[in-house]
Formats: structure tokens, C-alpha cells, sequence
């Protein structure tokens, strides 16, 4: 993959995060609120997929990407703990909603995790802007 390719694939996935969260608070004010918990996990997917791709790591599935950006920006002190566990915690929560039965989450909830979650994607998207600096 050549360099403007990549460019464009990472920018198409950050403005596909803002687009998600963006989604979310509609999906969260006319009650739909597994929908809307699910474009907020889907927001930080985009947003950290992003990222792996200016760091070459590629994979289809959730948990790895999760955890490399864990290993990679958590424990290394680039994201704090705190603010890195909305990933895991919109991971979990996703997975309950689409996948159980019986799961009850509410709108306060909810909104409160949209806007950690909105918090976290600007986060990224600076460490993505200095890497595309760098690049």
C-alpha cells in the first residue's frame, strides 16, 4: 500500500468514528439504545483501527485489536487506563446488547458512555494526526 492509499484509509476511518458517535447521540435521543450503544463501541472500533493502520497491525478481529491497542498505548502510558477502558467497556457492552437477552441499559448510562467514548476518539485522533505529521 502506497502512502496516499494508506493516508486515505486511515482519514475514511477517523471520519467514520466521528460519524458513528455522531450516530449514537441520534439513536440515543429517539430511544434506541442498543443501537446506540452499538455506534459508540463501533466509534472507538473505527477511530483505533485507524491508528493500527499507521502502526502496520491489521486484524478482523475485535479482541486483538483491542488488545494491541492496549499493549500498545495503555500500558505504555500513551492513553491512561482510565480513558483507554471505554473501548473494553463499549466492547462488553455491545456484546451484551447485541447477543443476550435481558440486557437493561439506560439512557444516562448510555450517554455517559458517548461522551467518554467522544472524549477517547479525540484522543486517538491527536496521536493520529502527530503520527501523520511524522510520517
Amino acid at each position: 500500500m502506497d502512502k496516499e492509499e494508506l493516508i486515505n484509509i486511515v482519514n475514511y476511518r477517523i471520519e467514520t468514528s466521528y460519524g458513528a458517535i455522531k450516530e449514537s447521540e441520534s439513536h440515543l435521543s429517539l430511544g434506541f439504545l442498543s443501537t446506540a450503544m452499538n455506534r459508540i463501541y463501533y466509534a472507538g472500533f473505527y477511530i483505533v483501527s485507524a491508528l493500527a493502520v499507521l502502526d502496520n497491525f491489521s486484524t478482523a478481529k475485535h479482541k486483538q485489536l483491542i488488545g494491541y491497542f492496549n499493549k500498545e498505548y495503555i500500558s505504555s502510558g500513551k492513553i491512561t487506563p482510565e480513558d483507554g477502558k471505554i473501548l473494553r467497556t463499549a466492547y462488553d457492552r455491545r456484546q451484551a446488547a447485541d447477543y443476550h437477552d435481558f440486557v437493561t441499559l439506560t439512557k444516562t448510562q448510555i450517554d455517559e458512555y458517548r461522551l467518554r467514548m467522544a472524549e477517547f476518539i479525540r484522543q486517538v485522533d491527536l496521536i493520529i494526526q502527530q503520527k501523520l505529521k511524522d510520517f
